[in-house]
């Protein structure tokens, strides 16, 4: 079976057997390429405080590997400014410093064995707080919790492998606006959606907006995204008939 037949027919069905026998195929053609198993068990969202009026969600695809490592989101810094865009657009003083801190941090400790995590936890625990600082209760996931990856690319996700990221349902639920962390992630939410992979009980769309990546890889200036950022989220506050603004 050619490998791009089978690729289409493992996001039509969701067959264990065909998944392994792409797999395989794939680790075939590419020997020096592993296929990487993402899974969130180590890693939590970060979850709403439920002591604001308004609730913002914002998901990104799935976690990085280097993340995972990490235990916390958007670690690397240097090629994804996610937290710096935070900061910006939520005015939230000090809370790149923080990441960058818990990243340096993540560095001096990862060699050991087993790797010494109260050191960050303490860290993470200020970048928590640091997040309530805004008028808005923030909270801040994936929509894939686990998956098989042929890179650490949204578009090389093995179709048929994704489960739904911790405590999905119900942050989606709770949340007054979604905010995903760039088109492609809103666009691969929707496709899972259709294959039902996943299923939801309550509709969410109403409720949210694509913004563009934080990621290093959209070729757009970090002011111009956060630019982008508050337009958009001021947008369809005022859309959603919400008084407060960023």
């Amino acid at each position: 079976m050619e490998k791009r037949d089978l690729f289409k027919l493992t996001k039509s069905e969701n067959n264990e057997d065909l998944i392994e026998e792409y797999i395989l195929s794939f680790k075939k053609d590419n020997p020096s390429i592993d296929v990487q198993t993402i899974t969130d068990d180590d890693i939590d969202p970060i979850y709403f405080s439920y002591d604001k009026k308004i609730r913002i969600l914002i998901l990104g695809t799935h976690v990085t590997i280097n993340s995972l490592n990490a235990r916390l989101q958007y670690t690397n810094v240097r090629n994804n400014k996610f937290w710096t865009i935070l900061e910006s657009v939520f005015n939230l003083n000090g809370l790149t410093s923080l990441t960058k801190k818990y990243e340096q941090c993540f560095k001096s400790v990862k060699n050991e064995n087993p790797i010494n995590y109260n050191k960050l936890y303490d860290i993470k625990k200020m970048i928590v707080h640091c997040l309530k600082k805004t008028k808005f209760d923030i909270a801040i996931s994936d929509i894939i919790g686990c998956c098989r990856c042929l890179s650490g690319r949204d578009r090389d996700i093995i179709p048929g492998t994704e489960k739904k990221s911790r405590d999905l349902d119900k942050l989606i639920n709770d949340a007054d606006l979604i905010v995903f962390n760039g088109r492609n992630t809103e666009t691969i939410l929707n496709d899972l959606i259709k294959r039902k992979r996943f299923i939801f009980n309550f509709s969410y769309k109403e409720k949210s907006i694509a913004v563009i990546s934080t990621s290093g890889v959209a070729s757009i200036k970090v002011e111009q995204k956060i630019k982008c950022w508050k337009c958009m989220i001021n947008s369809k506050l005022k859309e959603l008939n919400v008084a407060e603004q960023i």
